[in-house]
């Protein structure tokens, strides 16, 4: 703010996990303050990524979500546990799956792209037009705590990648972790 005041702190972790395919990237934060602070409604909050030009769907790249939907116009705001992101490169399949923690505080809503972009956002409720406008309030002595991993994968051309294990593997070390 214009006092240069500390609105939060964040503890945060990460990990890199080494998975047949692919790597599962997970973070892991928690937001605190000896005073009052919220999140807003936000379309572009949450974790996002871009994939690389010849991935996105408008280039022939695949976007998917747990729900079964595909296309960016079937997943935009819409409720996952995983949105994943899949095409080719130089003919080696390649793809990077954004997937929400079933502990987190809401569900997050997919902020699918066609042009190489997907966020997963627990904070636009209207945004995603979903309903009032949010504001995620922390009060002292409270903490948010977000979680969310993206598994980078590759195969060969033909292959599709396996998702639900990359998904399992995710509960499975952070439930190992404590997190």
């Amino acid at each position: 703010d214009a006092d240069d005041a500390v609105v939060c702190e964040e503890e945060f972790r990460c990990s890199v996990n080494v998975q047949s395919g692919g790597y599962l990237l997970t973070w892991d934060s928690t937001f605190r303050a000896d005073h009052e602070f919220y999140f807003g409604d936000q379309e572009e909050m949450g974790l996002g990524i871009r994939v690389a030009t010849p991935v996105s769907e408008m280039n022939g790249g695949r976007l998917s979500d747990a729900e079964g939907r595909s296309g960016a116009q079937n997943i935009w705001s819409h409720a996952a546990a995983w949105c994943d992101y899949s095409g080719e490169v130089d003919g080696h399949r390649v793809g990077m799956t954004v997937m929400c923690h079933p502990d987190n505080f809401r569900n997050s809503w997919m902020h699918a792209r066609d042009y190489g972009f997907v966020a997963a956002n627990p904070f636009g409720r209207a945004a995603m037009q979903k309903g009032d406008s949010s504001k995620v309030i922390v009060k002292p002595g409270q903490q948010l705590r977000l979680r969310y991993a993206v598994w980078i994968h590759s195969g060969s051309g033909g292959e599709k990648p396996a998702i639900a294990g990359a998904w399992q593997h995710y509960l499975h070390v952070s439930a190992a972790a404590g997190r």
